[in-house]
């Protein structure tokens, strides 16, 4: 029996602890650490002579992977919010585009998207694909699947869906500037104003829309008397009592979501029997160029056209 014993016992150690070279005994420590435990090598052994996996015990929290929600303090201010969640300023800016993107103050009470990492907070909206959400948040395609977690892409982007997009970089940021003197008191979040001069086809007076956007184009051919981006101008422009509809008309104003982020507008010149529209506008090739083109109905993702008051018989 003792023989058996002995026999197995060195069996076991020099397959799993011992070379044959080591002696066995209880002057060996890797045969003592069959009785206390112990360590041999990089192999725990427990009291009970069985062999324990050594375990890597994380340093670091996991990352987030879901965006925050804070709510704006008294003394807030857009640099102390990045400055508390590790992001930039243009990041915070990026991802709560109903309240920052003509403005960089934040207001006591308002409610913000915050990224876990330096990126960018999207919500999907109808049309979007992560092929397109990369496209122009010029970000990896796939680091934005595995980012999210999204198993079936093409199923998994439905509207309303909140995505962070790590490492996404948006367009550049205007700063806000003070509305012009002729403006309501209180105005606030212009992004910049210029007065227009020389003949003006709408007759506007001043432009408080950036220049080189398609808000600055169509706001020197009518005179527009709300802010705001391209994608909010057709509700502004139906709270106000003008007249919206889907149908084009020679000197309306095309509204589309061409932008995911911030709309498109274009001043319609002409429209033809077979349904189509002229349109000019800017910085649809390219930021202060302004082009002409020829839609079809189904073109382009319409949200609506605006009829000015001068347009509206």
């Amino acid at each position: 029996m003792v023989i058996a014993i002995g026999f197995v016992s060195y069996s076991w150690i020099s397959r799993a602890t011992a070379t044959p070279e080591q002696p066995v005994g209880s002057s060996s420590a890797q045969a003592a650490s069959l009785a206390q435990g112990g360590q041999v090598g990089d192999v725990q052994i427990g009291r009970s002579g069985t062999i324990q996996k050594p375990v890597d015990i994380p340093t670091s929290v996991p990352v987030s992977r879901t965006a925050s929600s804070y709510k704006v303090g008294a003394n807030d201010t857009l640099d102390s919010v990045a400055e508390r969640f590790n992001v930039s300023p243009e990041q915070i800016r990026w991802s709560n585009p109903q309240q920052l993107t003509n403005s960089d103050e934040v207001d006591p009470g308002q409610t913000l998207a915050i990224p876990p990492v330096a990126g960018v907070v999207v919500t999907v909206r109808k049309g979007d694909t992560l092929r397109s959400l990369a496209a122009a948040w010029h970000v990896d395609q796939e680091t934005v699947q595995d980012f999210n977690d999204l198993r079936n892409p093409g199923h998994d982007l439905s509207p309303g869906k909140v995505l962070v997009l790590p490492g996404a970089r948006g367009p550049q940021l205007p700063n806000a500037q003070p509305p012009p003197p002729n403006l309501p008191a209180g105005s606030h979040g212009y992004s910049g104003y210029l007065h227009v001069g020389g003949p003006n086809p709408g007759g506007s007076s001043y432009n408080i829309f950036p220049p080189g956007q398609c808000t600055y184009y169509v706001a020197s051919r009518i005179t527009i008397p709300w802010n705001g981006d391209a994608h909010t101008w057709y509700g502004s422009a139906r709270s106000r009592g003008w007249t919206v509809g889907s149908v084009p008309r020679k000197g309306s104003i095309m509204v589309t979501c061409e932008s995911q982020l911030y709309g498109h507008v274009a001043y319609v010149d002409q429209v033809y029997s077979d349904g189509s529209w002229l349109v000019s506008e800017m910085n649809y090739v390219g930021e202060g160029v302004v082009d002409q083109r020829l839609i079809k109905r189904g073109g382009v993702p319409l949200i609506g056209f605006i009829y000015p008051p001068r347009t509206s018989s």
